[in-house]
């Protein structure tokens, strides 16, 4: 589907598209839902068969989509801090220092987070090794000077505050002092491995990055594209990668209970791992790894109250932002700082 309608499609901002648009932008929670929809509506047509109760689940199931779907979209607004209306322009010096104002500010909830963070995310040695093949990055960080990174992703990359990418990114550069690390983040909700390939051209040419951090799988697993297209585009988008002279580092699912009792990971895996066997590249175990902290009674978000969640989805990001620092060292074959 996504390769027949163009995005820019004008009927896809009619009244009509509405409800399929808005399903499409929280296709996760419609999944699963529609996984329970699915089986009410099957109790129904064995219970009473013709083809006003056929319709009357259709109809039911397509309305009950569109109701989780506008949920999802409510509960997303209630977590977002809202716009102030413009004000009067500010006093001279005043817009210079909000920017630092709000960097110390993240920086301050990273540095809380990762200290509060090593009870909850034990480290694995075992799941945070890393080939020492990352040879483009480790050439950029011995020659010294500015060290371009590049993060793709679907939303967890995107987070803002404090997001996995940012801690990583604040992490290499206290073990790595003589390079100077400059990130750039090119993440949004809902993007398969084919829509980040098209964007990737545009992205890479922008710096001359030295590793590229690409999160996928997700999104192609819970939409049930074929594994052979995710395969496809890896392949296609590592060559990418390799041609513009970065290392690349993939980045596999986060984990859920849900979604790993609901969907087959394992054809997406797979092609997450035969694309980490090339040359340059490497994968990051993002699933497992949450999972044994899960798993352990540590960090596990989705047992935790939804008032508590914000609190830990940083925590969260800060223990991963930390583990990717520690695999990429692996990767070029440098030990970490010790504090």
């Amino acid at each position: 589907v996504a390769r027949l309608v163009p995005k820019d499609a004008n009927w896809l901002r009619s009244r009509i598209a509405a409800p399929v648009v808005l399903m499409g932008q929280h296709s996760l929670p419609v999944f699963c839902w529609s996984i329970f929809i699915g089986f009410f509506g099957r109790l129904g047509l064995e219970w009473r068969g013709g083809a006003l109760m056929q319709l009357v689940v259709n109809g039911g199931g397509f309305a009950a989509m569109v109701a989780v779907a506008a949920i999802a979209a409510w509960y997303g607004e209630r977590g977002r801090v809202p716009r102030e209306a413009p004000a009067a322009a500010p006093a001279p010096g005043t817009a210079r220092l909000r920017v630092p104002l709000l960097v110390l500010t993240l920086a301050f909830a990273a540095m809380r987070a990762a200290t509060a963070a090593p009870d909850l995310c034990p480290p694995d040695p075992d799941l945070i090794a890393a080939p020492g093949q990352l040879d483009a990055f480790a050439h950029a960080v011995r020659a010294g000077g500015p060290v371009d990174v590049l993060a793709i992703g679907s939303a967890s990359t995107a987070a803002g505050g404090v997001s996995y990418p940012r801690v990583m990114t604040e992490a290499l550069q206290t073990a790595l002092p003589g390079a100077d690390l400059r990130l750039t983040v090119n993440a949004a909700r809902g993007l398969s491995a084919a829509d980040m390939l098209g964007q990737m051209p545009e992205a890479l040419a922008q710096h001359r990055y030295a590793l590229v951090l690409w999160q996928t799988g997700t999104v192609d697993a819970v939409q049930g594209l074929r594994p052979e297209e995710l395969a496809q585009a890896l392949e296609q988008g590592a060559a990418l990668v390799a041609a513009a002279g970065a290392s690349l580092v993939l980045i596999d699912f986060q984990y859920s209970r849900f979604l790993g009792a609901n969907v087959d990971l394992a054809p997406y895996e797979q092609a997450l791992e035969r694309t980490a066997s090339l040359p340059g590249v490497a994968l990051f175990h993002r699933y497992v790894l949450m999972r044994s902290w899960a798993e352990a009674g540590g960090l596990d978000i989705e047992m935790v109250p939804p008032a508590k969640r914000p609190e830990t989805a940083g925590l969260l990001h800060a223990c991963l932002g930390h583990a990717l620092a520690h695999f990429i060292l692996g990767g070029i074959e440098v030990a970490p700082a010790t504090h």
